[in-house]
């Protein structure tokens, strides 16, 4: 449909720039952060969430740990940090100032200018030790734009769009 263009277009240039960074040798650790009590900010979280379950099924292109951070992705700096990944791609729900739905690199020195969430210190934290500890270590963020946080109709239309397009975006690339 015209009106969720944006989100396929999105999914397309992020799928396209990931399959460029990842080679038989990659380890990938994703990280989905969110709260699941406002409502869009779940988004990252919700795709990891959806990642484990599909990938009981399938075999794995690559090494990847998924991480279900919640709103403390910073908990779990000691299992990623052994792990040892050659990737981690933080999923966060965003306020990008674009279309509800949107999907986006984030570059880390501008994060702080996107995040919606009570998290974006956990997430800072983490980033910042894994940046120092794991030199070749490369990070990626993608947020996702949410349509609303705080009222009580729960995951909007657009981002479940989102959600599930971004899922079948590391399906097509994680697995086989």
């Amino acid at each position: 449909m015209e009106k969720y263009r944006h989100i396929d277009e999105n999914c397309e240039i992020i799928q396209n720039e990931l399959n460029k960074k990842f080679n038989s040798n990659s380890r990938i650790a994703i990280v989905g952060v969110g709260n699941e009590f406002r409502y869009d900010d779940i988004a990252g979280l919700q795709v990891v969430r959806n990642l484990k379950k599909i990938s009981k099924n399938l075999k794995s292109k690559f090494d990847v740990f998924l991480v279900e951070g919640e709103t403390a992705p910073h908990t779990f700096i000691n299992e990623i940090f052994e792990w040892s990944p050659t990737h981690l791609i933080l999923l966060d729900a965003a306020d990008l100032k674009k279309a509800p739905g949107t999907i986006e690199f984030i570059l880390k020195e501008e994060m702080h200018l996107y995040s919606i969430s009570s998290h974006s210190m956990s997430k800072n934290l983490l980033l910042d030790f894994l940046y120092a500890s794991l030199l070749e270590l490369e990070i990626v963020i993608i947020g996702i734009q949410a349509e609303h946080i705080f009222n009580e109709k729960g995951i909007s239309d657009i981002v479940k769009i989102a959600i599930n397009k971004l899922t079948e975006v590391f399906t097509e690339l994680l697995y086989e």
